[in-house]
């Protein structure tokens, strides 16, 4: 994951088909992450817009709270949907795009993009039923599924380890796999997990200011992974949280 991203990226979307909903393409292109989930798109959309922008790219992204340019609030709103997706696509003056997926504009209009680098799954839960014939967990996760059937071989899924629905999505897919959990020994670090796919367990701290303050990436192109880890004190019996590049 450490590679320069700036080379790759699906081809930047310009216009909108109105007949099919699809968008055509031209020569420009700039990578993409997806965030989907039930809880924690827009916190998780944010943190990687932040993580991208500390390592030099010119982020957009778009969220339930709006369409940020830059840092930028160009459109207030809940922009969740390939409509306001494809308007960042559009700007040309940005280099990374950041898009929440929600469910509800997937059932309704599908994806902004063929392919993106990255999805992120944060999980699976009840809040978001019944709606256009979804009525289950597992129909829910079919719809999550979608993003990650988006990544490009050589691009990542970013799967909650925690969550069964979730965990099971990695089944589907021939992307490289990284996982997330708070459990050390989750089924993730498996050894019976496929050898052919890079798998990384993320040991996250709950709180989002420790993850910023732990992050490490470079000044321009590349950024990288940590986990966070427990360590105890055999003196006192205190532990901390250790932050370890991976």
């Amino acid at each position: 994951m450490g590679e320069d991203l700036r080379s790759k990226g699906p081809d930047r979307l310009t216009n909108k088909d109105q007949t099919n909903n699809s968008l055509t393409n031209t020569a420009a292109r700039i990578p993409i992450v997806a965030v989907t989930g039930t809880n924690g798109k827009t916190t998780t959309t944010r943190l990687v817009a932040y993580i991208a922008k500390q390592a030099g790219f010119k982020v957009g992204f778009t969220c339930s709270d709006g369409i940020y340019i830059q840092g930028e609030l160009v459109e207030e709103g809940d922009c969740s949907g390939p409509v306001s997706a494809a308007a960042v696509l559009k700007n040309e003056n940005i280099d990374l795009a950041v898009l929440e997926c929600a469910r509800g504009g997937i059932l309704r209009a599908g994806l902004a993009f063929d392919q993106c680098e990255v999805a992120i799954i944060t999980n699976v839960a009840e809040d978001h039923l019944d709606l256009k014939g979804i009525n289950t967990l597992q129909q829910l996760a079919d719809v999550k599924a979608m993003v990650a059937l988006s990544v490009k071989p050589d691009g990542y899924a970013v799967l909650n380890a925690d969550d069964d629905l979730v965990y099971a999505i990695r089944e589907k897919l021939s992307c490289k796999l990284a996982y997330f959990s708070h459990d050390p020994h989750s089924p993730s670090s498996s050894p019976n997990n496929p050898p052919q796919q890079l798998h990384t367990q993320l040991h996250l701290h709950q709180a989002k200011a420790e993850q910023e303050k732990h992050i490490h990436s470079s000044p321009k192109t590349h950024i990288h992974l940590i986990k966070i880890v427990k360590t105890k004190n055999k003196a006192n019996g205190n532990t901390r949280n250790k932050s370890i590049s991976i």
